[in-house]
């Protein structure tokens, strides 16, 4: 007799975890549909599809003149390109907006153009470290923006990457030295330069989420050596 009702109550509390656990799936599914599907993709395919390929010419590296700190002569900028992210092996291009303030709602606007340039920033070139923000979900299902899963993909940077930034005209390019995830408080690590040019990426972590940051950190080099800029 005692089994047989331990059996029922371990049959209905079996019941209502997998209902819950389904209801779950579905909403998560639902407010995070495009950055699961960016996802598969990648891992079915190896790239997003044929709307956001990046050719070759929007990444290669030009030469060291490009990106000479400091540099402001009219032969040193490069023309008619909009200020940018790039990072070929996710097939990330968006557009850089830098924001002069803290105020949350204010960045999730400018968010929605593309990647932020954190207030408090060096500046790409510059010693220091640079903070970009880009999304990795919207976690909306009301909102779908161009950018919302801009760095869904930010953890398959690997050490050796590339990462190319055009600001005001100029080219700079950073290699990925490594990618760590920290707690959401922890702006030590975030802000920390571990080299002299340092270039953060951070989104929010896991995709969907807000429990933890996912930060890359890259550093800017000479791009036709690969090697550490010294300035």
């Amino acid at each position: 007799m005692f089994d047989s009702k331990l059996i029922k109550i371990s049959k209905k509390i079996f019941s209502a975890a997998f209902t819950i656990l389904v209801v779950f799936l579905i909403v998560y599914g639902a407010f995070n549909y495009q950055a699961l599907k960016t996802r598969f993709l990648y891992w079915w395919t190896g790239r997003y599809g044929d709307e956001q390929q990046i050719s070759s010419a929007d990444w290669e590296p030009l030469s060291a003149r490009d990106i000479i700190p400091g540099d402001t002569s009219e032969d040193n900028k490069l023309q008619d390109i909009p200020d940018q992210i790039i990072a070929p092996k996710i097939k990330v291009k968006a557009p850089i907006i830098f924001s002069d303030t803290y105020e949350e709602a204010l960045n999730q606007k400018y968010l929605k153009k593309g990647v932020i340039i954190e207030k408090d920033s060096t500046g790409f070139g510059k010693k220091g470290n640079t903070l970009v923000s880009g999304h990795s979900s919207s976690r909306n299902i009301f909102r779908k923006g161009k950018y919302d899963t801009v760095f869904t993909l930010l953890d398959k940077l690997e050490n050796g990457d590339y990462i190319v930034i055009y600001k005001d005209q100029r080219k700079f390019t950073y290699i990925v030295r490594y990618k760590k995830t920290v707690s959401r408080h922890d702006l030590k690590t975030v802000w920390q330069a571990d080299f002299d040019y340092t270039l953060t990426l951070i989104t929010c972590w896991p995709v969907g989420t807000d429990l933890k940051r996912l930060i890359v950190k890259a550093e800017y080099v000479e791009p036709e050596t690969g090697s550490s800029v010294d300035y």
